[in-house]
């Protein structure tokens, strides 16, 4: 009976865990904390091994975003990420704006717009557990008729304990690609933060502005959660040992605010 009521204690904890993560109102405004700056060449990311993309990509750990968790990542030839194991579809030339905001929710977007072309995009995970990184590297260019071909690069990279979403830019052929282009994330359609490469500030909310300039050699954008009690699910829940009258069981918690990935237990 005692071991009975502690699995129904556990149940009522775990459900009632979903059911925060569910009541919270959560929109990047409020949950995320932006910064920029130059970094340095170290911020640029080298996995010891790379795979090119193909489909839904096992990201190899759960990455939470605005309170859900994502094991996949899909992406395509024009920079769209999308978090799920939806395929990213379509060359939407402003992804960010009401014409298009509606398409491959979640989503991620370091640089994307029209006739700029990604040729090679790979994915490697950088450190240990519960420290590791997600990296994406893209290498494109745009091709606007009557300027030259402007080469460029850049990182996604998803950091596990904290939950940050981190793009890092490369160096380009050019100050600027010629043709505008947008970076930000969204939620979903009603959820969105645009990047203003211009001013490096963010804005929310959907909007068609897009402009050429490159943001520069290792600058970076950062979107970090903030330390958001209770709006976590617990994952990875197993049964650690199982006595007569005892039960040890044992769940991984990730989030800015309690050390992400350390392991909790209920006895």
């Amino acid at each position: 009976m005692q071991l009975r009521k502690r699995f129904l204690l556990l149940f009522i904890l775990f459900v009632g865990t979903q059911n925060v993560l569910r009541a919270q109102p959560l929109t990047l405004q409020n949950d995320y904390v932006f910064s920029t700056g130059i970094g340095t060449s170290s911020d640029w990311l080298s996995p010891t091994q790379n795979n090119n993309v193909s489909g839904a990509a096992y990201l190899g750990f759960g990455f939470i975003f605005e309170g859900n968790i994502y094991t996949h990542l899909s992406t395509n030839n024009y920079g769209v990420l999308c978090l799920g194991n939806q395929l990213t579809t379509g060359n939407y030339p402003t992804p960010f704006s009401n014409n298009y905001i509606q398409y491959n929710n979640p989503k991620i977007v370091a640089v994307a717009g029209s006739q700029i072309y990604i040729n090679s995009f790979t994915y490697g995970v950088s450190g240990m557990a519960p420290n590791r990184i997600g990296v994406f590297t893209f290498n494109g260019y745009s091709s606007v008729t009557g300027y030259p071909t402007c080469r460029f690069s850049f990182q996604v990279q998803l950091y596990e304990r904290t939950g940050e979403i981190r793009m890092v830019y490369g160096s380009s052929a050019s100050a600027n690609l010629h043709i505008g282009f947008q970076i930000g994330i969204a939620s979903s359609a009603t959820d969105v933060a645009v990047v203003d490469q211009r001013n490096n500030t963010v804005s929310y909310g959907a909007t068609a502005n897009a402009d050429d300039t490159w943001p520069g050699q290792y600058r970076y954008y950062s979107f970090v959660p903030k330390n958001i009690q209770g709006c976590y699910p617990p994952y990875n829940l197993s049964v650690r040992q199982l006595g007569s009258n005892s039960v040890s069981l044992k769940w991984d918690v990730v989030s800015a605010g309690n050390g992400g990935g350390q392991p909790r237990y209920i006895v």
